[in-house]
């Protein structure tokens, strides 16, 4: 083998190197844009300014705060009773997302003192957006996919949620709800998840 075809065969070992990690590096590059674009799309939903915050809270906590958690009452009062408070104490979150966060995962946790479950307990809570006084709620599909299909089970399971955050929580007067990251039309074929809805005292 003469020496010009060792050194082409270098080369050429050395331009396949190149290409292979370039691809890889494209590859990588394509990874963050897509990621990029489905945060930028998530933010254009919930509106400008909104902070996300994903995950276990991992904020400083001062003490516990007194709450009280939405569930479903075993028995219907009236024609819309269909929430009873249950009082708990949960970790004080300073950060207001990381406050909301806690609120509907003891939500998820389900009640601890009589009443049913309004969230389906494998639900996931994907992320939290704040945006002035509006509290964005992202959901895995479990929430919708999980749920019992008639309307006052809807009614149970978005007032719930409602009630407890914006109750509990200072200066949030209404609460939007995704799921998976998507504004979807219904929750599960009757109530519109199109709207911002604000604490209604006439399911309780």
């Amino acid at each position: 083998m003469t020496v010009p075809r060792k050194i082409m065969l270098v080369a050429l070992g050395v331009l396949l190197v190149v290409s292979l990690l370039g691809l890889v590096l494209l590859y990588e590059a394509e990874k963050a844009k897509q990621a990029n674009l489905r945060q930028q799309e998530n933010k254009q939903i919930a509106g400008p300014g909104a902070e996300a915050v994903a995950g276990v809270p991992s904020d400083v906590t001062q003490g516990e705060v007194q709450v009280k958690l939405y569930f479903r009452t075993s028995t219907e009062v009236g024609a819309l009773g269909l929430l009873k408070p249950e009082v708990r104490r949960i970790p004080q979150s300073i950060m207001k997302e990381n406050h909301i966060r806690r609120l509907v995962e003891a939500l998820v946790a389900g009640p601890v003192s009589g009443g049913y479950r309004t969230v389906p307990e494998k639900t996931q809570v994907r992320q939290i957006y704040v945006v002035s006084n509006l509290a964005v709620i992202d959901f895995s599909g479990d929430f919708t996919a999980r749920l019992p299909g008639s309307v006052l089970e809807e009614l149970a399971t978005l007032f719930s949620v409602v009630n407890t955050v914006t109750e509990n929580t200072p200066g949030i007067e209404g609460v939007k709800i995704l799921v998976d990251g998507i504004q979807r039309k219904t929750l599960a074929g009757h109530l519109s998840l199109m709207e911002v809805y604000q604490y209604s005292p006439e399911y309780v």
